[in-house]
């Protein structure tokens, strides 16, 4: 039986802040599985074991890397491999089926039956034991990166413990000694994990199980008691109360994720005599959490759509996702389909130059303001993974960017200085659909209007 962990407090002269995502409810549902990907490296394989004074197996893990010593235990355990060039790829990101086929594999649970995927059998396992549960992925693919959060949630409940939100999760996970910070404590729930840190979990994991004990992170602690104490958003989202923007009084709340760069960056082109201010526009009570949480949903939708290209996946589907991703009602048939072709072309240049990118957004519904429609800020990553030579700069007919989203004017990424891989960080004001004029009906939409992420923005440092 699972039992509820009231986290115990910990007082330390420290005090750090994180930002959160919303809880996760359990439900008896089962995740739903999509796309095949490329699982090589964790295949379960017989390997020559790394015993002590043995020399250096992967040549990209050197015996001073900090997961020297823990990736040699796995290796000797068979429920992680590392490739077949002799490396290991530490710092490859994790994808969530992956970490399930480790954490099954590693601790011996017996496997599903089912065949859809590869991974099917190993989902299954750990629904099964109630390690995953409908809700922890809000978007239900099982290849995407797996994030902190997600990681210490089902790593909570493989050593038998719970509880109810992802702050009190990451609480658990740090007071066990599952999690520790990355730097000074800090938590970064939304970021991925890599290969090293995956493996780093699942045998702390084993120990644990194994009736073991473990070191703890007490900054972790200090963070993960200020994400369950301190006041959160709807969503999760820390709120902080120092260090505020020149213009704090101009919003309801002030997030602790969004540097006071991007609350102070203006209006850029989208100043109007008749603009709103956020505080101003919530105190009309017409905006609500479904309603709000309904084009957030959409405009990371968007985001999701345009920050995230594969040339081996990417098809013309993708093109009918972006449109209808979008507001684009007043389209005639004829606009619609011009459209599609011209994303269509943006396709075949995709593959012809063999781009593939990463990112990930969060929209912001506290900063909603409105003018002559209604504008929200976003907070996003992004990083060119690796294109043909001369492909940073896409020169088609509606973009002179590599992302079909306009990101022309993001100096760090065309420039001569940017490396394949470099993450860059920005935040955006999106045009979103709104008539004021519809009273609670505003939102008559709920989605992107036209989008230019290099109209109004800030670069994070």
């Amino acid at each position: 039986m699972k039992k509820v962990v009231k986290a115990s407090i910990i007082v330390l002269t420290s005090s750090l802040t994180v930002a959160g995502v919303g809880s996760s409810a359990r439900a008896s549902e089962s995740i739903s599985l999509t796309s095949q990907t490329n699982i090589e490296s964790f295949q379960i394989a017989p390997l020559n074991y790394v015993l002590e004074g043995e020399t250096q197996r992967f040549n990209d893990l050197p015996p001073k890397h900090w997961a020297y010593k823990v990736v040699n235990q796995a290796v000797r355990k068979s429920y992680v491999a590392g490739y077949p060039d002799g490396t290991f790829k530490p710092e490859k990101e994790v994808k969530r089926a992956e970490f399930i086929k480790m954490l099954v594999s590693g601790t011996n649970i017996k496997k599903g039956t089912g065949t859809a995927k590869w991974y099917t059998p190993f989902i299954e396992a750990a629904q099964q034991e109630e390690w995953i549960v409908n809700g922890d992925f809000k978007d239900n693919n099982v290849e995407k990166e797996m994030t902190r959060i997600e990681m210490a949630k089902i790593a909570v409940r493989a050593i038998g413990e719970a509880a109810k939100t992802d702050a009190e999760y990451m609480l658990v996970a740090a007071q066990k000694g599952i999690i520790h910070g990355l730097g000074k404590g800090e938590l970064k729930p939304n970021d991925t994990t890599t290969r090293a840190q995956s493996v780093a979990v699942m045998e702390r994991i084993l120990t644990v199980r194994g009736g073991g004990k473990l070191e703890v992170d007490p900054l972790a602690i200090v963070a993960a008691q200020d994400w369950v104490g301190g006041r959160k958003d709807a969503w999760g989202n820390k709120i902080r109360t120092t260090n505020l923007p020149k213009n704090h009084a101009d919003f309801v709340y002030i997030l602790d994720y969004m540097p006071n760069a991007a609350y102070e960056m203006g209006h850029g082109p989208y100043t109007w005599d008749n603009n709103t201010k956020p505080v101003d526009l919530f105190a009309e009570k017409h905006l609500t959490e479904a309603n709000l949480g309904q084009l957030k949903a959409n405009v990371e939708e968007w985001f999701d759509l345009t920050l995230n290209l594969d040339y081996r996946t990417i098809d013309y589907k993708w093109a009918d996702k972006m449109f209808n991703s979008q507001d684009l009602g007043q389209y005639t048939a004829e606009g619609k389909q011009n459209y599609i072709n011209s994303r269509k072309a943006y396709v075949d240049w995709i593959k012809e130059n063999k781009v593939v990118t990463k990112g990930k957004a969060i929209a912001e519904p506290s900063t909603i303001r409105l003018g002559k429609t209604a504008y929200i800020k976003v907070y996003y990553e992004y990083q060119v993974v690796s294109a043909n030579k001369g492909a940073i700069v896409y020169t088609g007919k509606s973009a002179n960017s590599i992302f079909y989203g306009y990101t022309d004017q993001h100096k760090p990424l065309y420039s001569k200085d940017y490396k394949m891989g470099q993450v860059i960080k920005v935040v955006s004001e999106m045009s979103v659909v709104a008539n004021k004029s519809k009273g609670a009906g505003y939102w008559s939409s709920y989605r992107v209007n036209m989008p230019d992420l290099s109209a109004n923005f800030v670069i994070v440092k």
